[in-house]
């Protein structure tokens, strides 16, 4: 390794990073972007809850659904659901 104020030395080196280093910072991206869509498809799905639980009953059963399924039709899967 070439010592500090040599022209040889490269910027990663001169600041201290490690060899590896370098590849963290897209596994750290990926995780952050990950935490971020968690974050919004979460918000959505308060969302959804909130807005389907505000309508009343006849309106409900319009669109196919009953109140007791509400939180199935938001949270589970579609197979979990009757037709």
């Amino acid at each position: 390794m070439a010592k500090l104020g040599s022209p040889a030395i490269t910027a990663a080196e001169g600041i201290g990073a490690h060899k590896g280093t370098v590849h963290l910072w897209p596994a750290i991206g990926r995780y952050l972007r990950r935490l971020w869509a968690g974050y919004w498809e979460r918000r959505a799905r308060r969302a959804t809850m909130a807005v389907l639980s505000a309508l009343d009953d006849p309106t409900l059963k319009d669109l196919g659904l009953h109140r007791s399924e509400i939180g199935s039709l938001v949270y589970g899967s579609r197979r979990d659901r009757r037709i």
